[in-house]
């Protein structure tokens, strides 16, 4: 099985290194510490598995319609604004 450190994960994604530390610390992406009981910090790693379960989940968000129910009116200057 295939693990990804922090780094390594942030390449993959295109995205920052505090980005992928924020989304496992929220727990939207599953990751286990390897550091030891007495590090002062995390050592983060990151399974295949979780990876592929975290593109699903935002695949599968991305993809709900979302409807938006906006009421445009004509302001007292003239110009269109939203209500």
């Amino acid at each position: 099985m295939q693990f990804y450190s922090v780094i390594q994960l942030a390449r993959l994604l295109g995205k920052s290194k505090n980005t992928v530390r924020d989304l496992i610390t929220s727990g939207q992406i599953e990751a286990f510490d390897t550091a030891k009981p007495t590090a002062k910090r995390h050592r983060w790693m990151v399974s295949q598995a979780a990876l592929e379960k975290w593109q699903s989940e935002q695949s599968n968000r991305r993809s709900i319609p979302v409807q938006m129910n906006i009421e445009l009116q004509r302001l007292p200057t003239g110009n269109w604004g939203m209500r």
